[in-house]
């Protein structure tokens, strides 16, 4: 199995150096189209083309460099056969079909860094050698990352249509066609990123024999679930709520949809209004049409909206205390959340407002819950039904893209970013825990492999310092005693609460030995810091 990896980094701080006397920065718009020949002539001569050639390996030239090619818009740079993207957040006309078309068997070393050399070196080893490929993209929010997947599979769809015209432009039109619809379900604006994905994504580019792009498998995981029903100050929910707040009146009013500012998982302390380089509006055009592109009928269209509204209206369903345990504060709030779920209201108010226990051999029998557990059974709801239309849209996509039949395929691997918030969610940890396994994939491909070779050649060489981040990993998932093991132990005695657990790892973790663990100060701060 053939890895490359393309890492994806930004905030390089431009060196003070006068420019060339004819350069000039990119003027082209969002979606222009870059000169091959322009492209060429911008991309020649700005630092190292490979950061493997640099005179001194050390952390201060890596970032010299890149700063030095990011300053002129050169944004590209190798690290061996991994590609550096810094992002320029505009057009700097490195991509297009006369750019693309240069790439296309063209030499590594002749050429410009670029994602399509790496693409273009993946499909070709495919074909050459009859084996499946692995393209890895990584990175901190905000890196780029979703555009650098866009421009891969732009670049797979043109150089496999050599050998199939037709059946590659229908699949790749296909393949583009889900960005819309995933990037309205799975992102959202956080603090650092105004379109951040908040999902991992792989797909699975599936070719012929021959090297003809025939279809292509999604697979999804990690969905940022807190996000739907809280967010924290300076960011949003996920786009597509808000999207349809901005629907066409037609859309809207067959909904019973209001403004978004009146639904409580929109409209939160700090919610920002406006996206500066998100059109609510346009996005939805776009997603609407997709989802008939990708499979979707329309009335299978609207029972998913109607989905989406569920839960921006359940999210409004307040709690007050009862004669037994909690109940609706607004009765007609009720009913037209059950309404959308097409069961009764006192159907939906038992799911919520009571617990079921007993089960197996017992008889079972329901608690009551207080306004509090109601509301966050509330919560649990939401998530849940938000997860399973997310989960039906993938199934659907991949029932009409993909296929069973393919000889090979390159797998494109979309991770999300790094994000340090305030207060760090589970699903946050996984999130950045498989950040850390990523950088850790890159530090012992770049440091520990290059340099185990120099000294088994017995090369002179002065051995670069790295921070090595293995002891974080071990910390959160080395099995038996690490984070998700103590977690675990605490779900499966049944009487696990929170404190115990947090208490649990205090005792476990807070020793010289787990250096990257930090117990707070305050015995009444009930977090870790890692």
């Amino acid at each position: 199995f053939f890895l490359s990896s393309v890492l994806l980094a930004f905030g390089c701080k431009a060196l003070s150096m006068s420019a060339p006397p004819d350069w000039e920065p990119c003027s082209l718009g969002r979606n222009g189209e870059g000169n091959a020949d322009t492209f060429l002539k911008r991309n020649h001569g700005y630092g190292y083309n490979d950061m493997i050639a640099l005179p001194t390996l050390t952390k201060d030239s890596l970032l010299e460099n890149l700063a030095r090619r990011y300053k002129y818009e050169v944004v590209y740079t190798y690290v061996g056969d991994i590609v550096v993207s810094v992002n320029p957040f505009k057009n700097v006309g490195n991509t297009g079909k006369a750019i693309r078309n240069k790439y296309k068997g063209g030499s590594r070393t002749a050429l410009p860094p670029h994602i399509y050399a790496l693409v273009d070196h993946a499909y070709n080893e495919m074909v050459r050698n009859e084996k499946s490929q692995s393209i890895l993209i990584s990175g901190e929010s905000g890196a780029g990352k979703t555009e650098a997947m866009k421009i891969a599979l732009s670049y797979i769809g043109e150089v496999s249509a050599k050998k199939g015209q037709r059946v590659s432009d229908e699949v790749a039109s296909r393949l583009m066609q889900t960005n819309p619809i995933m990037e309205a379900l799975g992102n959202a604006k956080t603090v650092r990123n105004n379109n951040s994905s908040r999902f991992g994504k792989h797909f699975d580019v599936q070719f012929s024999a021959n090297g003809v792009i025939i279809g292509a498998f999604t697979s999804a995981y990690l969905l940022e679930k807190p996000r739907i029903t809280v967010h924290l100050e300076g960011e949003r929910n996920y786009h597509v709520f808000y999207m349809l707040a901005k629907a066409p009146a037609a859309v809207r009013e067959s909904l019973g949809l209001t403004k978004w500012q009146d639904y409580k998982i929109c409209n939160q302390k700090g919610t920002v209004a406006e996206v500066t380089t998100w059109n609510d509006a346009a996005e939805f055009e776009d997603m609407h049409e997709a989802l008939l592109k990708v499979g979707f009928t329309e009335e299978a269209r609207l029972e998913l909206y109607k989905m989406l509204v569920f839960v921006l209206q359940l999210g409004n369903l307040d709690f007050k205390p009862g004669k037994e345990g909690s109940e609706a504060k607004d009765p007609k709030q009720v009913e037209a959340c059950a309404a959308l779920l097409q069961v009764t209201p006192q159907q939906l108010m038992d799911a919520i407002s009571y617990r079921t226990m007993g089960g197996g051999k017992l008889s079972t029998y329901k608690v009551p819950l207080e306004p509090r557990a109601a509301t966050a059974a509330r919560n649990s709801l939401c998530a849940h039904i938000y997860c399973l239309v997310f989960d039906c849209v993938v199934s659907v996509i991949n029932d009409y893209i993909s296929v069973y039949n393919a000889a090979h395929c390159v797998g494109l691997l979309d991770i999300f970013g790094f994000e340090n918030f305030k207060t760090n969610s589970f699903p946050q940890l996984c999130i950045n825990f498989t950040n850390e396994s990523l950088h850790n994939l890159f530090i012992e491909h770049v440091f520990k492999l290059e340099q185990e070779v120099y000294v088994k050649e017995e090369v002179e060489w002065n051995f670069v310092s790295y921070e090595d981040n293995q002891h974080i990993i071990d910390l959160i998932a080395k099995r038996p005693i690490c984070v998700l093991g103590l977690l675990d132990e605490g779900c499966a005695t049944g009487s696990g609460k929170d404190s115990t657990v947090l208490d649990n790892m205090h005792a476990t973790f807070a020793q010289p030995k787990y250096k990257a663990y930090t117990k707070p100060k305050k015995s009444s701060d009930r977090t870790f810091l890692g």
